[in-house]
């Protein structure tokens, strides 16, 4: 048993963690640095409050108490107790014990520290992440469409795809939405988000933690990070792919689908306008590629999944946004599937089910190209796959 002269804490070491108990609330800075000093000689340290019950669930918020969790250059605040009353006195506190971390990770622990809740942390974060990701990213489309900027790569409205034609302002005038119309879709958009994938995002924590994932400090590694989220693409996009050809068959189309093809000339806004049911169908297959990872490997962190959220969005907007510009990405990467890809989609409402990539498309010859005609000339059987 070993004192800390200051405040005279009691220490009680374990072969694998140290607790520290303590009996005065003012004197936790000590015990802190006690154990950061012994961190090199041991794994995991647990430091908890003598007013808490952590163990028997969570608890009113305490001024003096809380709990954290420390590793060989980790940190994780447990939302449970928390020394201070605000979010920037949550961070202070950190920022002063864990100068290993980054101001990003900083502000990640103080966050959940603050909320003291776990789920309620994680579904504010999410849900206010998707909407500000999903209108931010539809706002330069949005002033593009209303300004009549780069119509020279508008897709529907330019000369014809597979003929020869002129591109007249009528035409170009008729394909590109006007402000009411994108209004109305996202008032359609943001009721949708609330009623349909609000539920979700809340209850996306507590499933997912279920299987492993992780919301500690510090972050993973960028390496980490993009060959998982890597991996999450090519799995969404055989979700999607399947569920989305699926949907156009006949009653599933009349029931379902068809609200997303209200607009042939797709806008950026309309990468989700569309039924519950689809929003529901399509958007599992985004949120349960990664649990299922997790629930395989057992390693996956919440950051990734909001990385890989943010750029899924904005692959379904850019996909909706009805504009081919010679910085594409299909334009450097052959296998993506880009906004000409999907608005062919919308326009002909048959072929290009896929999400981000073309390789479905193609092996299963459903894909809507001028080459993909082309190849189908002398295949007339080839034709009734892509519909």
């Amino acid at each position: 048993m070993k004192y800390c002269k200051q405040s005279k804490q009691s220490l009680t070491a374990a072969s694998d963690c140290r607790t520290v108990k303590y009996d005065k609330p003012d004197g936790w800075p000590c015990a802190i640095l006690a154990l950061l000093a012994a961190s090199a000689r041991t794994p995991t340290y647990t430091v908890r409050s003598s007013l808490s019950a952590y163990a028997q669930g969570p608890q009113p918020r305490l001024r003096h108490g809380y709990s954290i969790t420390l590793g060989p250059g980790a940190v994780h605040m447990n939302s449970t107790f928390a020394p201070a009353a605000t979010y920037w006195g949550q961070y202070q506190e950190i920022s002063n014990y864990n100068t290993n971390l980054n101001v990003a990770e900083r502000l990640w622990a103080a966050w959940y520290a603050w909320m003291q809740n776990d789920v309620l942390a994680t579904g504010i974060m999410s849900f206010a992440m998707h909407e500000i990701v999903y209108f931010g990213r539809s706002l330069p489309w949005f002033i593009i469409d209303s300004l009549g900027l780069f119509k020279q790569y508008k897709i529907q409205g330019r000369p014809p795809l597979f003929g020869d034609g002129m591109l007249t302002d009528i035409s170009l005038q008729n394909k590109i939405p006007s402000v009411r119309e994108q209004w109305d879709c996202a008032k359609w958009v943001l009721l949708s988000h609330v009623t349909v994938e609000l539920p979700q995002i809340w209850l996306f924590h507590p499933m997912a933690q279920f299987f492993g994932l992780s919301t500690s400090v510090p972050f993973p590694s960028v390496l980490t990070m993009a060959y998982q989220i890597a991996i999450f693409f090519v799995m969404e996009d055989a979700w999607h792919y399947w569920f989305h050809r699926a949907l156009h068959y006949g009653p599933l189309y009349k029931a379902i689908h068809k609200i997303h093809h209200q607009y042939s000339a797709p806008f950026g806004l309309a990468a989700e306008y569309a039924s519950p049911i689809e929003v529901m169908i399509l958007g599992f297959g985004t949120v349960s590629c990664p649990i299922i990872w997790c629930a395989i490997t057992g390693d996956l962190h919440i950051l990734t999944m909001y990385v890989w959220i943010i750029l899924r969005l904005a692959q379904a907007i850019d996909a909706h946004s009805g504009y081919e510009f010679p910085w594409s990405l299909h334009h450097f990467l052959p296998f993506w599937a880009g906004a000409d890809h999907h608005d062919l989609h919308h326009e002909k409402f048959i072929g290009n089910y896929a999400s981000s990539f073309r390789w479905w498309d193609y092996v299963l010859d459903t894909e809507y190209t001028p080459e993909a005609l082309k190849r189908r000339r002398g295949n007339p059987a080839s034709t009734k796959k892509a519909q």
